[in-house]
């Protein structure tokens, strides 16, 4: 669940930052590769609630279950939403975290591994980790 908690964290800060409605474009790819590694998990590592490899389609002509596909979204589904909640509330207990993130990347337009980590330096007073462990 941390995996996918980190990359939905982009999508929570925005949607924090600037309200549901408003998140933009850019956190799509984070949302897609979030969905797909849940999916992935489920139907290729059989680390769903059935410990089944399932197939990608039905029409699939390579081994694995080819049924009970609902189920394997439904279990993606459900790691997605307890990583949404995750995220959120990371990104919630980090607020003047991600706040001064955000007013550095106002300033500078993009910022880079030094920045990052000299913005986490002045935050925390030289601990840089998060306020949250990652399950």
């Amino acid at each position: 669940i941390g995996r996918l908690a980190a990359l939905l964290g982009g999508w929570a800060a925005e949607r924090m930052i600037f309200g549901a409605d408003a998140v933009s474009t850019g956190c799509q790819g984070d949302l897609q590769m979030a969905s797909n590694m849940a999916l992935d998990l489920v139907k290729e590592t059989g680390l769903g609630n059935d410990r089944l490899f399932h197939a990608e389609h039905p029409e699939s002509p390579g081994p694995g279950f080819r049924t009970r596909l609902a189920d394997v979204e439904a279990q993606a589904s459900a790691w997605l939403a307890e990583a949404e909640s995750l995220a959120l509330r990371t990104v919630e207990a980090e607020r003047p975290l991600v706040d001064a993130l955000v007013a550095k990347l106002q300033q500078q337009g993009s910022l880079g591994p030094d920045a990052i980590a000299a913005v986490f330096l002045a935050v925390r007073g030289g601990e840089v980790r998060p306020a949250l462990q990652l399950a």
